[in-house]
């Protein structure tokens, strides 16, 4: 009887475990849905801001390895024209950016773009290339 038991336990503990395996891979994609839009929606809510002239709100990093607090807050153009190469390359790593390392000012360009700086007095400024 005890056998029974123990084999039915197993049973039930392997099916508990495959459940508890498919659910967190759900709860896994469900979060990476929920970020992505709030992704989205914080670079509309920064492109509404901009084209009131105010100052851009943080857009949290899509990759949550990469440490946001190091690096300096992106409010406007002008922060991201200050940047270093490396601070800018490790923006457009957390946002999920491919970008080609020798790039310069495409840099500048891909991050306000990502981070919804899109008003027209975004897109016309002038990115000066980074200094060594």
């Amino acid at each position: 009887m005890n056998s029974k038991f123990a084999v039915l336990e197993a049973s039930l503990n392997t099916k508990l475990a495959v459940l508890e395996a498919s659910l967190n891979t759900k709860l896994a994609v469900l979060e990476a849905r929920i970020d992505m839009l709030d992704y989205r929606y914080l670079c509309l809510f920064n492109y509404q801001r901009r084209m009131g002239a105010h100052e851009a709100i943080s857009v949290p990093f899509l990759d949550r390895e990469i440490n946001q607090e190091e690096l300096p807050p992106i409010l406007s153009v002008e922060n991201i024209n200050r940047l270093t190469k490396e601070q800018c390359q490790n923006y457009l790593m957390g946002y999920k950016v491919q970008f080609h390392p020798n790039e310069t000012v495409k840099l500048k360009e891909m991050l306000r773009d990502v981070v919804g700086l899109m008003a027209s007095h975004d897109l016309n400024y002038q990115f000066s290339t980074f200094f060594p």
